[in-house]
């Protein structure tokens, strides 16, 4: 994404956020901060940018895997943000390695079984 122009901004934000997208992750510049803190909708990106995307991007597709700085995106993946960063959780099914659980212990002061 060209660092000098906006990934996204207030109309694609509202339409997102009319949409029922709880927010936004660009990997790339955003503009139109204060639309998008007016109406609530989250975006974490590189940076304010002042310039429109329109004319400069389009449409590649939907629901289909990303690379965003690095890190494959896939869709139905759960990710978890906040001011500090962006985590991505895959929610492709892993394989499962069965192991010998320890026998489980009473911790006495909560009645809790730890493994």
């Amino acid at each position: 994404m060209e660092p000098t122009i906006a990934g996204m901004g207030g109309l694609m934000g509202t339409a997102m956020f009319a949409r029922g997208f709880a927010g936004a992750v660009i990997d790339g510049g955003v503009r139109d901060l204060p639309q998008l803190k007016k109406i609530g909708f989250p975006v974490y990106a590189t940076g304010p940018v002042p310039s429109t995307s329109v004319g400069h991007y389009r449409f590649g597709g939907m629901n289909v895997p990303v690379d965003c700085d690095g890190v494959k995106v896939s869709a139905n993946d759960i990710i978890v943000a906040d001011q500090d960063g962006v985590v991505v959780v895959p929610r492709r099914p892993c394989r499962r390695h069965p192991r010998p659980r320890p026998k489980a212990r009473q911790q006495r002061a909560f009645d809790v079984s730890i493994y």
